[in-house]
């Protein structure tokens, strides 16, 4: 990001979408570098927004929750649909499904969008955090 972002403000546009997890908000008896590392994801989304959201620039994070990844289906084989337990909707999310909304956030319709993200949590529910007010960037 941090190559990117002063070019895109110069240009006066751009948008810059970040993966996040649920780990960074929900703490576990393991992964703790691994939640404390997208937690800083987060708030760097926040901040970026704020810092080169008045020059057209949009920061945004996405945090997809239980997801199918060659990761999980590396650590837990055949069992990854276990992790759709913990998901209201009952399944695992595809890869597919989270590019659709990133491709959402990088595109001019959501203009409005910067410094918040969807949250797809463990409890099943789509949820928008925002630490910044929803702005518009100059086009």
């Amino acid at each position: 990001m941090g190559a990117v972002t002063p070019g895109m403000a110069t240009r006066g546009h751009g948008a810059i979408v970040n993966i996040t997890s649920t780990a960074a908000t929900l703490a576990a008896p393991l992964g703790g570098a691994y939640g404390a590392a997208k937690a800083a994801v987060e708030i760097l989304t926040r901040s970026w927004a704020t810092e080169f959201g008045t020059n057209g620039v949009r920061v945004n994070g996405v945090s997809p929750g239980p997801m199918r990844t060659a990761g999980t289906e590396e650590m837990l084989g055949e069992n990854v649909e276990m992790l759709g337990q913990v998901n209201i909707r009952g399944r695992v999310g595809e890869p597919d499904e989270i590019a659709e909304v990133v491709l959402f956030l990088v595109d001019d319709r959501s203009s409005y969008v910067n410094g918040t993200g969807p949250v797809s949590s463990w409890a099943g529910r789509l949820r928008s955090r925002t630490c910044c007010r929803v702005s518009a960037s100059p086009a």
